[in-house]
């Protein structure tokens, strides 16, 4: 049995391989995307979103917990997506409060990302408790990871993105024109809080390609060295995102493919693809054997 357990919500678009290897509990969140209806809205400013997360009740995290608690688990580490779109972390927050008198320690985490940057702060902190780290030095590494982290991707569907957002009625004009020809980019604010920026439009697929290629490159330049995953499971789409991204000089280790998980999925279509880059100092390299041993898996 690991020293310490750990949970995540579905909000982390983890492959069903990657969530039994790193022997993570996922809570499920209701994930609506589209016309459905978005009761957290979040409308201070421009980038805010309307939250497509629903959470799910506390006593899901409850049971979630005590059952850890009864196969023998005295810590538990509890990661969720940016609460700034979900209030999924607060639930998670009442459910361990409501079990301090039990004699398990259980720390909810705020990773200040989502989708395959949240996914990526799962598992860090994982690769952390299997090389030894305590509850509370994998806790942090999911925060470096998911707070320092930038996700840009390019929707399949651009209409979603702007019912996601407070766009005004020329910018969902834009969005119906340009089609999936935006790339957006989620990532903490100058404040602290995490934001979808209001997309870029690009003039056609390889355009929006070349756009994330050169952000990535200009961040590695500014920031230092940085490590990468991109997501995708639409095989035109995915190669076209990635062959700027092997051509262009950028400082940067390629730590795989992961498939396109169900956030992801059903928020924005299928032809989504995206990356999430974090500093380097931040990265296991295991990471890139674990994801590369799910390719061949899936490839099997």
């Amino acid at each position: 049995m690991n020293p310490f357990a750990i949970v995540c919500d579905s909000a982390a678009d983890l492959p069903e391989l990657v969530v039994q290897h790193c022997d993570v509990r996922v809570v499920a969140l209701d994930v609506r995307g589209g016309d459905a209806s978005l009761p957290e809205e979040r409308t201070e400013g421009r980038g805010a979103l309307r939250a497509p997360l629903g959470a799910p009740v506390s006593s899901a995290f409850f049971k979630t917990y005590s059952d850890l608690i009864g196969e023998g688990y005295r810590e538990i580490l509890s990661l969720h997506v940016a609460a700034e779109l979900s209030r999924t972390y607060l639930m998670a927050s009442a459910a361990a409060r409501a079990l301090e008198s039990s004699r398990a320690r259980i720390l909810a985490v705020d990773t200040r990302s989502v989708s395959i940057g949240e996914a990526m702060a799962v598992v860090e902190a994982a690769l952390a408790r299997e090389q030894g780290a305590s509850m509370d030095e994998a806790a942090q590494r999911a925060v470096q990871v998911g707070s320092t982290g930038v996700l840009q991707f390019i929707p399949a569907s651009a209409g979603s993105l702007m019912r996601a957002m407070p766009a005004s009625r020329a910018e969902r004009l834009s969005a119906a024109i340009f089609g999936a020809n935006m790339v957006a980019e989620a990532r903490l604010d100058g404040q602290g809080a995490f934001r979808v920026e209001p997309p870029r439009k690009a003039s056609s697929m390889k355009h929006a390609c070349a756009l994330v290629a050169r952000r990535l490159a200009r961040r590695s330049q500014n920031d230092g060295p940085l490590a990468f995953v991109t997501m995708g499971s639409d095989e035109m789409a995915l190669r076209a995102l990635r062959k700027p991204l092997e051509t262009n000089e950028l400082e940067a280790t390629d730590a795989g493919v992961l498939p396109l998980g169900p956030c992801a999925l059903r928020s924005f279509g299928s032809a989504t693809v995206g990356v999430f880059s974090w500093p380097e100092t931040y990265h296991n390299p295991k990471v890139d054997t674990l994801i590369a041993t799910l390719a061949d898996r899936m490839r099997a």
